[in-house]
């Protein structure tokens, strides 16, 4: 009995989560074509692949130090390096219908970035405070 209410209380309503999307800019190091091939191709030693690694660093560090006081309700912030080239879903762009519009589609490959999802269940708190960490980092 407590395992059905255990799934029951853990389920992911399609409103309770936040997933963002950071892409290194000119200010943090633009990845070249070339260095974002070398992503592609899974070169751990290739300096875009080093680059993208010590930019999710520091926005671990600054994340971890940001966030020392907070409780989160369920998830906390985390973010992982994807590389480029990768045909990834997106699912903001997926569920609001924007297939078309802009020339972006669904399955259309996104270049190299730092990804991260957070589910914050019922407390509307842990969105604004990610939306906060997120202004923050991209400062």
């Amino acid at each position: 009995m407590s395992s059905i209410r255990n799934n029951a209380l853990q389920q992911v309503r399609e409103d309770d989560f936040v997933e963002y999307f950071l892409f290194p800019g000119a200010s943090l190091g633009t990845v070249a074509a070339d260095e974002d091939e070398a992503l592609e191709n899974c070169d751990p030693e290739s300096a875009a692949a080093k680059s993208l690694g010590a930019l999710l660093a520091e926005v671990n560090k600054l994340a971890k130090e940001f966030c020392q006081r907070y409780i989160w309700h369920r998830d906390g912030f985390k973010v992982v390096a994807r590389k480029g080239g990768d045909h990834q879903r997106r699912l903001l762009i997926e569920a609001s219908g924007q297939d078309g519009d802009g020339g972006l589609e669904a399955d259309a490959p996104l270049p190299s970035h730092l990804y991260g999802i957070s589910h914050y269940g019922d407390n509307i708190q842990d969105e604004w405070f990610i939306v906060a960490l997120l202004f923050h980092l991209t400062r």
